[in-house]
């Protein structure tokens, strides 16, 4: 019981945000048996941050870190940055589709462009992204080409 009291005053005193606090309370609800194991590795950690670090830990996905990851990555503009954590936010359900895509590109440049995709519209090109066509693509020009005909 004293785990819980101490892994309680921990996470309202460091300052996560409501829905962080919300996301802990239930990993530990369903994780009761970590509790005491989460308290004795926190006082490994000095600093505030460490704790708040290690206690988000917890509650990250590994497909969301790499996701935030390739945000960052040079090569994005600050307004591409924002709408792409806005995208993200408003359609979770899609992160770890994305993070699987992302796989399969091998260069950076192509990485970025398809996160780019994502947030650019008809209207706006996307800078430095060619992509070879699909199968999709191909059968499409192809019905194309007879109804030119």
């Amino acid at each position: 019981m004293e785990a819980l009291t101490t892994l309680r005053m921990e996470i309202n005193r460091l300052g996560f945000t409501p829905d962080e606090q919300v996301r802990l309370r239930r990993y530990f609800t369903k994780n009761v048996e970590r509790i005491y194991v989460v308290v004795s590795f926190l006082s490994d950690y000095k600093t505030d941050d460490e704790k708040r670090g290690y206690l988000k830990s917890l509650i990250s996905t590994p497909a969301l870190t790499t996701l935030r990851t390739e945000i960052n990555r040079p090569g994005f503009t600050p307004d591409e940055r924002v709408r792409l954590r806005i995208y993200f936010t408003k359609n979770v359900e899609q992160i770890d589709v994305a993070v699987s895509f992302l796989s399969d590109y091998k260069t950076d440049d192509g990485k970025r462009g398809y996160l780019k995709s994502l947030i650019s519209t008809p209207e706006q090109p996307i800078v430095g992204f060619s992509r070879e066509p699909t199968g999709l693509q191909y059968m499409y020009l192809d019905n194309l080409e007879q109804w030119r005909k």
